[in-house]
């Protein structure tokens, strides 16, 4: 499959992954088969491109479920949910990819942003998912708050600081 990949033959890889998902019932051993589905999925033009996507996006979404830890699942799963437009799966996979990976910080920008294209109303009427990302933003939220708390306000947290220009001064 990596040598068709690497040709440029995507469904000639999409073919075979298929084949060898059948041969290895064993999950550990399929999340191989399931990271290059994606990336071959992402890589495919033309005709069945849509189809190999949702087959790959629902693969990886069924396996973050059981391995909610995997961080390249979780970054595969928002590229291959932002190439077919869902978009706030998508924002919520990288928001939780980027946690996995420590950014805090970046996790809750996603997920803010997902809970304004929700709001909006641009990213159509997907209210579980639109759910899931308040519910995924109140809880980093309180962490955040948490951690802020630990470390006595010094984790970025500046509304408690004053500084030169919150005076009217210059910067020094």
């Amino acid at each position: 499959a990596e040598s068709r990949m690497a040709a440029g033959d995507m469904a000639g890889a999409l073919q075979r992954l298929a084949d060898l998902r059948e041969r290895w019932p064993d999950a550990q051993a399929r999340r191989p088969l399931l990271m290059l589905q994606a990336q071959a999925a992402l890589q495919l033009a033309g005709p069945g491109r849509d189809a190999a996507l949702r087959q790959a996006t629902e693969s990886l979404q069924t396996w973050v479920a059981a391995q909610p830890r995997d961080a390249m699942a979780w970054l595969l799963l928002g590229n291959s949910a932002e190439a077919l437009g869902l978009r706030l799966r998508a924002l919520r996979a990288q928001a939780e990819s980027r946690l996995l990976l420590g950014d805090l910080t970046g996790a809750m920008d996603r997920l803010r942003s997902g809970r304004s294209l929700a709001r909006s109303g641009a990213a159509g009427q997907d209210f579980i998912e639109a759910s899931i990302i308040d519910a995924r933003l109140r809880e980093l939220e309180a962490r955040r708050r948490a951690l802020i708390a630990e470390r006595g306000g010094r984790l970025g947290d500046r509304s408690g600081e004053r500084s030169d220009r919150d005076e009217g001064e210059a910067p020094r």
